[in-house]
């Protein structure tokens, strides 16, 4: 594909993003690998993969963070996949997180997902709050190919917020997982709900794992678990 035209395609998407389109809402690339998938009615003989492989669970303590998993798909005959999964933990008074999952796809017989996962622990009474969570997928002029964006944003904001050792380590495997179901031999239906399924163990991991400290009306410290709040956008096409 031209350069003229992945900008041409770039900025549609961005201006798509701008006025809101298809979203719903209240997530590095590798080197390609086979696969042999669904895509929509098409017979595919030969499809290979480009997934982010071995991606970290990323880490920040920045109030005001971003984290993105943008995909473009211009290969014949490819599954292209990327997810990004981050923990954000802070105590800043200014707490701006974005979260953005963009799959394109501009080809033949192929597939696009992209999965963006934040988890937002933001403590010390923030005076100033803003959550954004977005997903938008497209095809543009493509023969027998799908996109799916999946966008998750898990949001805890109380005083003292603590998660354990043990779930740091049980969100590392399950960010691990999401790189693996997203170019699972399935149909995008059942790759979605796999999605969906380790998003809800997620909920589970800082259900157990994640404390806070508040102040009873004597001052005294004590222990109670969290509110979590999921912010979910999911686009398909």
């Amino acid at each position: 594909m031209s350069g003229s035209l992945r900008r041409f395609a770039s900025t549609s998407i961005l201006a798509a993003l701008a006025l809101g389109a298809a979203v719903v809402s209240p997530a590095d690339g590798a080197p390609a690998q086979p696969y042999a998938g669904h895509v929509t009615s098409a017979t595919v003989q030969t499809l290979h993969a480009d997934r982010g492989s071995g991606h970290p669970l990323m880490m920040w303590s920045d109030g005001v963070t971003s984290n993105v998993s943008d995909v473009f798909n211009g290969g014949q005959g490819h599954l292209k996949a990327r997810t990004r999964m981050a923990l954000v933990s802070t105590k800043d008074g200014v707490v701006s997180a974005t979260n953005r999952a963009v799959a394109e796809s501009q080809c033949s017989n192929c597939r696009t997902a992209s999965v963006a996962v934040e988890v937002v622990l933001a403590s010390e009474r923030p005076s100033s709050l803003d959550f954004a969570n977005t997903a938008f997928a497209l095809n543009t002029g493509c023969q027998h190919c799908e996109a799916l964006a999946m966008a998750y944003q898990l949001a805890v904001v109380a005083p003292g917020i603590r998660l354990s050792d043990r779930g740091v380590a049980e969100l590392r495997d399950i960010n691990g997982r999401l790189g693996d179901v997203v170019v699972a031999d399935e149909s995008l239906d059942a790759v979605a709900d796999a999605v969906k399924a380790l998003v809800a163990e997620a909920v589970s991991v800082l259900d157990a794992e994640l404390t806070t400290t508040g102040a009873d009306s004597r001052g005294r410290g004590r222990s109670r678990a969290p509110s979590v709040s999921v912010h979910s956008a999911v686009h398909r096409t």
